[in-house]
C-alpha cells in the first residue's frame, strides 16, 4: 500500500523513492561539477553538513552521493577528517603498452625510482615463464614506477642475460624499457602473455607506494616475446588499486 488512510505518501510510494533518487542524482552532479571547477588531488570537500544545509537535502541523500563518487574513484574519505578529491585514476585498457607509454596517453609523466639491478639465477618460476632452465643467468629490474611524481606501480622485471648480456646495468635507468630493449639491443616487443589478481600490500609493498598496509592492488603477471618469438620479459607488476583500473571490451562470439 503507497498511502495512509489520509492520503498520505508513504515510505514505499513510487514517488517518494523517485524523489529520493532524483535528489541524490542531482547532488552528485553538483559534487561533480564542484570537483571539475579546479579542485586538486586532496583538496577537501565541504563536510556533510555543510552540502545539507546547501542544498537543502537529507542526510542519507548526502551520503549516497558522496558513496558513488567514492566508488568511482573521484573522493575519498578520512574517518575522523573529512571528504577529499582523489587522485585520477589511470585506466587501461588490455593493448600491449609500457608503462610509459600509458601515462603519456594520459598527460602524465612518468619516471622510475630504481631499487635494485643485479644478475641472478633463475628460480623455477622464473625459469619456466622465460623458458629457461633452472640457475641459468638472468637479470633483475625492481623499481618503483610514478606518474607526475606519485608511486603508482612496483614493477620487479627479469630477463635472460643471454639477450642482454652486458647491458644490464643501464637498463632500469630509462623511463621505458620496451624502448630501451628497442634502441640499445634492437630487441621489438610484439606481444606478451598477461596474467591478473587481486591481493593486498604488504607493508614493505605499502610504504613504497605510500599506502596503507594492505591496501588494495592489482597483481599484473607478464611475459613478454619480441617478433623472433622469444621470450624477453617476466615481469611482475604491482599496481596500487586506487590509481588503476583494466578495462576490457567483450564480444559475443
Amino acid at each position: 500500500m503507497s498511502a495512509d488512510q489520509r492520503g498520505q505518501p508513504t515510505i514505499d510510494d513510487p514517488s517518494t523513492e523517485l524523489a529520493s533518487r532524483t535528489k541524490h542524482a542531482d547532488l552528485r552532479d553538483e559534487l561533480v561539477a564542484l570537483l571539475d571547477s579546479g579542485l586538486r588531488p586532496h583538496d577537501p570537500l565541504p563536510s556533510e553538513r555543510e552540502l545539507r544545509e546547501q542544498f537543502g537535502v537529507s542526510r542519507s541523500t548526502v551520503r549516497q552521493a558522496l558513496a558513488e563518487l567514492v566508488d568511482r574513484g573521484r573522493i575519498y574519505r578520512v574517518h575522523g577528517r573529512g571528504t577529499f578529491v582523489a587522485l585520477p585514476i589511470v585506466r587501461k585498457d588490455m593493448n600491449l603498452s609500457s608503462f610509459s607509454e600509458d601515462m603519456a596517453a594520459r598527460g602524465l609523466v612518468a619516471s622510475s625510482t630504481i631499487i635494485k639491478v643485479e644478475n641472478e639465477r633463475a628460480d623455477a618460476t622464473v625459469a619456466q615463464a622465460l623458458g629457461l632452465s633452472p640457475g641459468e643467468p638472468v637479470v633483475r629490474i625492481k623499481r618503483v614506477r610514478l606518474a607526475n611524481g606519485e608511486p603508482m606501480c612496483l614493477e620487479e622485471v627479469h630477463m635472460s642475460k643471454l639477450i642482454v648480456g652486458d647491458s644490464a646495468s643501464g637498463l632500469g635507468e630509462r623511463d621505458s624499457l620496451f624502448q630501451t630493449l628497442r634502441d640499445r639491443l634492437g630487441v621489438r616487443i610484439v606481444k606478451a602473455d598477461q596474467e591478473l589478481k587481486a591481493t593486498v600490500l604488504s607493508n614493505s609493498e605499502a610504504r613504497l607506494l605510500d599506502v596503507p598496509a594492505f591496501s588494495p592492488a592489482l597483481l599484473i603477471s607478464r611475459v613478454t616475446y619480441d617478433d623472433r618469438g622469444r621470450r624477453i620479459e617476466f615481469a611482475r607488476s604491482l599496481y596500487r588499486g586506487d590509481r588503476y583500473s583494466i578495462e576490457v571490451n567483450l564480444c559475443r562470439p
